[in-house]
């Protein structure tokens, strides 16, 4: 079996939470696939940011940020960011999560990159 319930969504989601809290936000200028193995942002200022797991509302079957996840300011160069991932720890760990962004960014020196609010969707189905 391979199909999940909702319940078991949602309970997936609630113990990722209690499991790894803080959760961090990486950003990638490649795919990372299943295995991690995409180019994640280097330089410049870039670090994975922290996010609590308060920041995150579980409903059925996912979970959104409820405020915007900003990263530092770029003081170089972070490259055209194509993907976002959520991973277990500030430097290499596992990765939960990953996805595309709904549109590339290029982030140059003096930019903030920004999530805003709600559109960080975690989803098991």
């Amino acid at each position: 079996m391979s199909e999940k319930s909702n319940w078991w969504e949602t309970e997936m989601l609630n113990l990722m939470f209690l499991t790894y809290d803080p959760v961090y936000v990486a950003l990638f200028t490649t795919n990372p696939d299943e295995d991690a193995s995409g180019t994640e942002a280097t330089g410049g200022s870039y670090a994975r940011e922290s996010v609590a797991a308060s920041v995150f509302v579980v409903l059925t079957g996912s979970a959104a940020n409820n405020t915007n996840i900003e990263f530092t300011e770029a003081t170089g160069n972070w490259g055209t960011l194509s993907h976002a991932a959520i991973f277990t720890s500030a430097s290499g760990g596992d990765m939960l999560y990953y996805s595309p962004l709904g549109t590339s960014v290029g982030i140059n020196t003096g930019q903030i990159f920004r999530i805003n609010s709600g559109s960080l969707i975690i989803s098991e189905d």
